[in-house]
């Protein structure tokens, strides 16, 4: 009997279904995919419902509540060209789940299950924004473990590449909707597919904000901020439109193939295709990672800044912000080689982009991020996620929800000289500025040469930080993190008694042909181990001093300033050391984040100190020009290359000087000034003496006070024997011929 009930019950219901179906057959009306079971509205707003229907007819949307009681009520007429939108005042956010019914002239034809209410925001960028969970580092953990993110987040996860029209063109004109959208939660396997930026970013909201938090997850790998913006908001801005022209990056209507348009560089072509599909919701802001293509092809920073302009206005106008602007929330560029300057002066750039609209944009930093990365995407996008996702959280809990006052990176305010000193002030410090570590790391100066040393540095109050070099005693501009390479550069901002981020990236002076100072993270001795950016897949960290006939170590008894030092033992007569700059693959080739043009360098100095019981010689520093041939610098500023390091205990200042360098170490014969350091392969320490014991400490490097040129200072006088005249002649001529042909 209870079978036979059950059977009639099934009946009843798949008879229902198809009553259903059948409405919704002669009802001739459809919600876009953009709307699904599971979907999410932001709080507090305008829920608004579109899709396609019979011209003049009515559509009414209901939302009922979980006891099936109808809470909010509307309609609207379907316009003559057969589309429709309608729409409610959203409840507050929160943990109930509603349902959500539509009718076209009282004949239902959609029913959307499981809907709930609280934040929305967009995850938009490149293909560090689309990055997945999966690949993260904390996210491959929770894989791993089994974990689930839980039923409260929910995501609108788009195709990497939609279908228009079932095919893979792009389209001229903004698409209504998107192919194979779908909207998921946080017990969906698929979750982990999603923007791992965006997740972390979501996952703090929710536990901050106590209330279910939703992405629109719209990124791809390798598109230009040109392919996101609207071509009403080109048209809109004279500058950016003369500027794609002038580029060769404007693309006019008529000019337009659909089935051959690039989707990642062409203007417009992600709009057409997926944004356009999102302009009847209404989130709260967008984060935004990007910028990395257009740095690669050579956009301009003024071209970027632009856009970027049009790109908030452009959302600022599709999600009727009114007289506010809507909120981005956006990460500088992770270190990567992008040849020259490009990549400071680019992040510098992001510094000056947010000051323009400083109440509706918030910059995060990510300099002091591990660049650990998967072999098989590249170092160009690096798995450390989840501090990217919740600086990013951060800065929406002050910008937008009014939980801090500090939502952006610090970076400079006033610059100050004074004597010998440069005083940088700072805003959005937060609680105040600290440094990880004792050592302020990251800083240069220069004078009026521009050619800029490594600096030092010290928080002097809770917004300033004074600067300076012994080697600059009239400054003229200093920088931070203005390199390629910037991971250990350590100023940060404070909130709540913690770290928030890293200063921003900044040079105070901006002066014409300026030689930035590149880190070189051994100088300090401070870590044994320094990444380095090699050819996809060798980027790693690498043993930061190596030594032949010696062991070496980072120990804090050898530390001159700082933590650390470097200590150097040996039994052997005569021993090697010298920082790892290279590496072999194949054939030996340098790292690519490393200066190697040493040519603006008049002085190299570093403290030493001899902790054995016999002398020690330092024989000569050894600075290869390539393989085989290499100058050694005079010490002390006399005409040697060697000197005695006594066994007193204590520490002695070595200075070499760079502008009296002599060919394979031999002080007879031509002398040459720095320009010949043009390319340095690499250099060695050579000493002398058993049973060493020595600590070496604080490298730095001054500017040419002098060009003194190449001279000739041969002195067969100096010789001591036939052979020592033999030598100083061949030299002579060795030089000779190569001075002509370098």
């Amino acid at each position: 009997m209870a079978k036979k009930i059950i059977c009639t019950l099934l009946v009843i219901v798949f008879a229902f279904c198809s009553i259903t179906v059948a409405f919704a057959a002669e009802a001739d009306a459809r919600l876009y995919n953009v709307y699904s079971n599971g979907m999410l509205f932001t709080q507090n707003k305008d829920a608004i419902f579109a899709g396609e229907g019979k011209p003049g007819s009515v559509i009414r949307v209901q939302l009922l509540n979980d006891n099936g009681w109808p809470i909010r009520t509307a309609s609207s007429k379907v316009s003559e060209d057969g589309t429709f939108e309608v729409s409610f005042i959203s409840p507050a956010g929160s943990y109930n789940e509603y349902t959500v019914v539509l009718t076209q002239d009282n004949d239902e034809f959609a029913r959307l299950t499981n809907v709930v209410f609280g934040e929305l925001w967009i995850a938009g960028g490149q293909s560090n924004m689309m990055y997945p969970l999966i690949q993260s580092i904390k996210g491959n953990e929770m894989f791993q473990a089994g974990q689930m993110p839980g039923k409260w987040l929910r995501v609108c996860y788009e195709p990497a590449y939609p279908k228009y029209n079932g095919t893979e063109a792009i389209p001229v004109e903004p698409q209504n909707d998107i192919a194979d959208v779908m909207w998921i939660d946080g017990e969906n396997p698929y979750i982990y597919s999603m923007s791992a930026v965006g997740f972390f970013f979501a996952e703090k909201l929710m536990n901050e904000l106590d209330m279910p938090v939703g992405i629109l997850n719209s990124s791809l790998g390798g598109s230009s901020i040109r392919s996101w913006l609207s071509r009403e908001a080109i048209e809109a801005d004279s500058t950016l439109k003369n500027e794609f022209i002038d580029g060769g990056l404007y693309i006019d209507k008529s000019e337009w193939d659909e089935n051959n348009t690039d989707i990642y560089t062409a203007m417009t072509a992600n709009y057409n295709l997926r944004t356009h599909a999102y302009r009847n919701f209404r989130p709260s802001g967008l984060i935004w990672y990007q910028g990395e293509t257009d740095l690669i092809f050579r956009t301009g920073t003024d071209v970027y800044a632009h856009s970027f302009d049009a790109l908030q206005q452009m959302y600022t106008d599709m999600f009727d912000y009114g007289d506010e602007f809507f909120p981005i929330i956006y990460t500088q560029i992770a270190p990567y080689d992008y040849g020259d300057d490009l990549l400071p002066e680019w992040n510098y750039s992001y510094t000056q982009m947010q000051s323009v609209l400083p109440e509706s944009r918030a910059m995060i930093t990510l300099l002091d991020l591990s660049l650990t990365y998967v072999p098989e995407v590249g170092v160009i996008h690096p798995a450390t996620k989840q501090p990217v996702g919740q600086r990013m959280a951060q800065a929406a809990l002050g910008m937008v929800y009014g939980k801090s006052e500090t939502y952006t990176a610090a970076s400079p305010e006033k610059t100050e000289i004074k004597d010998s000193d440069i005083y940088v002030t700072f805003k959005n410090v937060g609680e105040g500025l600290t440094a990880d570590g004792k050592l302020l790391r990251g800083f240069a100066i220069c004078g009026a040469d521009g050619i800029y040393v490594q600096a030092q540095a010290e928080i002097v109050s809770e917004d300033t930080v004074r600067i300076w070099s012994d080697s600059i005693p009239q400054p003229v501009s200093a920088s931070y993190a203005y390199c390629m390479l910037n991971t250990y550069s350590n100023l940060y901002s404070t909130i709540n008694g913690e770290k928030f981020m890293p200063v921003s990236t900044f040079v105070t002076k901006v002066i014409p042909g300026a030689v930035y100072w590149s880190d070189k993270t051994w100088a300090d001795c401070e870590f044994d181990k320094v990444w380095h950016l090699l050819p996809d897949p060798h980027s790693a960290e690498f043993d930061t001093w190596k030594a032949d006939g010696a062991q070496v170590a980072l120990t804090a008894g050898s530390a001159y300033s700082g933590t650390n030092g470097l200590e150097i033992k040996s039994t052997e007569d005569s021993f090697t050391v010298k920082p790892a700059q290279l590496y072999k693959i194949d054939k030996e080739k340098p790292f690519t984040d490393i200066e190697t043009d040493w040519s603006s360098y008049g002085k190299l100095s570093f403290m030493a100190r001899n902790n054995g019981t016999a002398d020690i010689s330092l024989d000569e520093m050894r600075i290869y020009v390539d393989a085989y041939r290499w100058y050694s610098p005079a010490a002390q500023g006399v005409k040697d290359s060697s000197l005695i390091l006594p066994a007193d205990g204590e520490w002695h200042k070595i200075t070499l000087d760079l502008d009296s360098l002599y060919l394979f170490g031999n002080e007879c014969g031509f002398t040459y000034a720095n320009e010949k350091l043009t390319y340095v392969h690499e250099f060695r320490f050579e000493f002398s003496g058993a049973n060493a014991d020595l600590s070496i400490d604080s490298f730095e490097f001054a500017p040419s006070a002098e060009k003194l040129g190449t001279r000739f200072e041969a002195d067969i006088a100096d010789a001591d024997n036939v052979f020592e005249v033999i030598s100083a002649m061949f030299t002579t001529v060795i030089a000779f011929f190569a001075n002509i042909f370098s």
